[in-house]
């Protein structure tokens, strides 16, 4: 009896062992697919995914076009090269977020949290709806940017460089040039920017560490708590109208005085 009792634990605990893994892999009659490839990967187009927890989940060349993702929990998941075109992300959770390489057109991602480093290098966000999402500190390098929509959007700390596209609209103060999204709070480390006119805005605690100006305009822009270590200044108009000192700060003690 006590050795019968003892082989039905063991069943029970292999049926558990093996039952485990197979249901945490399928989501909402969504099978997510280990180690993806482009070869073989997750395909769960139009997928109803509303508030799924899927943190952390590798969902590399996913496709998930036209999938509800709603209220979803995607931190920390991995969605490089996935095809998203039309999906539903109002309100979803994206902390830190990988989207290198993924097309993300017309995706709504209207009060999605997308922020904490999300990168999105190489993303196609054309015709998306980012209205009052939160992208501080995203990494929005190589981006395709074309009529997507950030009204009321959260910029703060935004890195980007040679995005490209006219955005349909943009939080005030705010301007895709150049490449670069420019606004109050930007990160703009190593921007090279030239004959450009920021003029009668705020800019007020964007860091321009290491970045090169060049015949550059702030005229009657609010500057304050700006950072302007490493900058190399040449032919920029301060926001009083005075031309600023050329040459380059360090931002030491000892070095030479210039900018505004």
């Amino acid at each position: 009896m006590k050795r019968t009792a003892i082989a039905l634990a063991v069943v029970a605990l292999a049926t558990v062992a093996v039952a485990g893994p197979a249901s945490a892999r399928t989501v909402n009659g969504c099978r997510i697919v280990d180690s993806p490839t482009r070869a073989k990967h997750t395909s769960c187009p139009g997928a109803n995914l509303r508030g799924a927890k899927l943190q952390g989940v590798n969902l590399n060349y996913a496709n998930l076009e036209g999938a509800n993702l709603s209220r979803a929990n995607l931190s920390q998941a991995h969605l490089a090269d996935s095809r998203m075109h039309g999906a539903i992300a109002r309100g979803a959770r994206m902390v830190s977020v990988r989207f290198d390489g993924a097309d993300l057109t017309s995706v709504d991602f209207t009060g999605a949290k997308i922020n904490g480093t999300a990168m999105f290098g190489g993303a196609d966000l054309s015709d998306a709806n980012l209205t009052n999402a939160d992208l501080g500190s995203a990494l929005l390098h190589n981006v395709n940017l074309s009529n997507a929509t950030l009204t009321g959007a959260r910029l703060w700390n935004v890195m980007s460089g040679k995005s490209t596209g006219v955005p349909a609209a943009l939080p005030p103060n705010w301007q895709l040039a150049q490449g670069y999204l420019i606004g109050p709070s930007a990160n703009l480390w190593y921007a090279q920017l030239t004959d450009l006119d920021l003029s009668n805005r705020s800019l007020a605690n964007a860091n321009f560490t290491y970045s090169t100006l060049t015949n550059v305009s702030f005229l009657n822009t609010n500057l304050s708590g700006i950072n302007w270590t490493g900058v190399t200044w040449q032919g920029v108009t301060c926001t009083n109208g005075q031309p600023a000192l050329n040459g380059y700060n360090d931002g030491s003690p000892t070095a030479p005085v210039t900018g505004c």
